[in-house]
């Protein structure tokens, strides 16, 4: 079961709580712990952030009185 199905089925009963008829000190509860389940599964959601590794980067080189070219380590072409 995905991720969006969990969170539609808990959204549902979300909505049928209020009219089954549980006492408010039970109502609560469940809310609350429907309200835990959906910020649990939004978190896992999220994107992973990735940081570049250093050696996929261009770089570049610099050599006095010469102009500047951009290495890109992956490919070994200069430009």
């Amino acid at each position: 079961m995905s991720k969006r199905q969990v969170i539609m089925i808990v959204s549902v009963i979300i909505a049928a709580i209020q009219f089954l008829g549980f006492p408010s000190a039970w109502d609560k509860f469940f809310t609350f712990v429907a309200g835990i389940v959906i910020l649990g599964i939004a978190y896992r959601m999220m994107p992973k952030v990735k940081t570049p590794d250093a050696r996929s980067l261009p770089y570049m080189d610099y050599k006095r009185g010469e102009t500047a070219t951009i290495t890109n380590p992956n490919t070994e072409q200069t430009q």
